[in-house]
């Protein structure tokens, strides 16, 4: 089987250790029964960083660079439009799209590509994080057919991984979403709750088997509008959906009284949820976004 994963990084940011620390632990799981394909999204990169990149980063790495700063969304389907074209995205392909802050200790790579050896019909795997994670957890007899909810609330795109050629059918994630955007998030729980509604099966662990802070009051306040948007878009297409449109209210509500959220930012998401969601009973959103290859 082929790793394929898509990453981007700012480079006039302050993440260059984080980033190092990634591709160092994908790099020491070369050698095993699958092979390695990683596209890196430059941003900001002038030409003289450029060249040291190419020279430093591993060989199994592919680059891109851009002398400005794009969205999350848009980068995301610069990397896939790039990978779609020189690999092809198949049955026996994985895909995973860790941020430059996220890390995959081994042997999570090699556990990874035989889960989804055993289960033909596995198209969507998600597991948990934290910043110990524990790699050596990851037990085949823990995985369970996911519940949307675990999807939507542990889903993101460092612990979202997919089939080849269910990536190569979801197509773009929406650029009317991420950060950059007036959403200020909801990307990749947008891509997630497609590839659910998509997938032959969805196989959930709650083991925490990638490197990354998890999620807390400040994230999830920082991404609410985004995420109620996206949860509008598509609770009339599964009643696990529905349940968790309807109980995200009420976490704003929560972090309103928290001080987390602004009951004016409150306010705004939720019509803005709530026009998405009447706007969807007549017509359904679509499940694919073209992505546009050249």
């Amino acid at each position: 089987m082929r790793i394929v994963l898509l990453t981007t990084t700012d480079m006039q940011g302050n993440r260059a250790g984080q980033f190092e620390r990634m591709l160092k632990s994908v790099a020491e799981q070369r050698g095993g029964d699958f092979t390695i394909r990683h596209y890196v999204l430059l941003q900001n990169a002038e030409q003289s960083a450029v060249g040291l990149a190419r020279e430093n980063l591993p060989d199994f790495c592919r680059i891109i660079a851009i002398p400005n700063r794009i969205s999350l969304s848009a980068a995301r389907n610069l990397l896939l439009e790039q990978a779609m074209q020189s690999e092809g995205l198949d049955e026996a392909t994985v895909v995973g799209f860790p941020d430059d802050d996220c890390w995959l200790p081994a042997p999570f790579l090699s556990n990874l590509t035989r889960a989804f050896q055993a289960d033909p019909a596995l198209d969507l795997f998600v597991c948990g994080l934290s910043l110990e994670p524990r790699p050596s957890h990851f037990d085949a007899s823990l995985l369970h057919p996911a519940a949307a909810s675990e999807v939507v609330r542990m889903g993101s795109s460092n612990n979202i991984f997919l089939r080849g050629s269910l990536a190569g059918n979801l197509g773009a994630f929406d650029t009317a979403l991420g950060l950059g955007t007036p959403n200020h998030g909801g990307e990749d729980t947008d891509y997630a709750v497609r590839a659910f509604l998509q997938a032959r099966s969805t196989q959930y662990i709650e083991a925490n088997l990638v490197g990354h802070q998890s999620s807390d009051l400040s994230s999830t306040a920082k991404y609410y509008r985004g995420a109620l948007v996206v949860l509008a878009r598509y609770a009339s297409r599964h009643p696990g959906l529905m349940k968790e449109f309807s109980r995200k209210f009420l976490v704003g509500v929560y972090l309103v009284l928290r001080g987390k959220l602004a009951p004016g930012s409150y306010t705004a998401a939720a019509v803005a949820g709530m026009r998405v969601y009447w706007s969807t009973r007549s017509r359904l959103p679509p499940l694919t976004m073209p992505l546009p290859l050249k």
